[in-house]
């Protein structure tokens, strides 16, 4: 083989490992830059201390607590009605016994009615609220994820969805502080 067929040699195979070599870093440069970065965020300590289901809550209860009250003064009337009736039921006659009894079981089933529509308004309430608090921590962690190139932000429970995090990627205070001051209207 004369020596211009071996450089030449030399050179093909030389290229083809600096080619090779190029495409094993353009591979490694591009994986590098296309890696997701992910961070999680404990559930529970976002839902618990996020000032605005505080806030929700407190609205909740205080309509719980009007409803509750409004049920306790219905109670209160059937069961002085009731013992009226039964004060008064030796000088009543037959029939205005049965009429009174009609009308007591009447306010007993409309104390049943009232109390079964309230714990179904509460029911809606309780999902209204959560609803509404779930939607702004949704909204808040994607503009969140969005302007920092979040391609994931996961979000742990006690139940194990995540075995394993690396605390570098906890992102739950930042989160939470975050959602506060936009609760608060201190960032927009």
């Amino acid at each position: 083989m004369s020596i211009d067929k071996k450089n030449n040699t030399y050179l093909i195979v030389g290229l083809t490992a600096l080619l090779i070599a190029i495409m094993g870093l353009g591979g490694t440069c591009y994986l590098w830059m296309h890696t997701p970065k992910i961070g999680f965020v404990d559930n529970a300590i976002i839902m618990s201390q996020y000032e605005g289901t505080k806030e929700a809550t407190a609205k909740y209860e205080q309509k719980t607590q009007v409803w509750q009250a409004n049920l306790d003064t219905l109670k209160i009337n059937f069961e002085n009605d009731v013992a009226d009736f039964k004060k008064n039921i030796s000088e009543m006659s037959k029939k205005e016994q049965a009429i009174t009894n009609e009308l007591l079981l009447r306010k007993q089933q409309d104390v049943i009615n009232y109390k079964n529509a309230i714990e179904q308004k509460a029911a809606e309430e309780d999902v209204a609220m959560t609803e509404q608090v779930l939607k702004q921590i949704d909204t808040f962690i994607k503009e969140y994820a969005e302007e920092n190139a979040y391609s994931y932000i996961i979000g742990i429970n006690d139940n194990g969805n995540l075995l394993y995090g690396n605390p570098k990627e906890n992102l739950t205070s930042i989160i939470l502080n975050g959602l506060n001051d936009k609760y608060r209207g201190e960032i927009k």
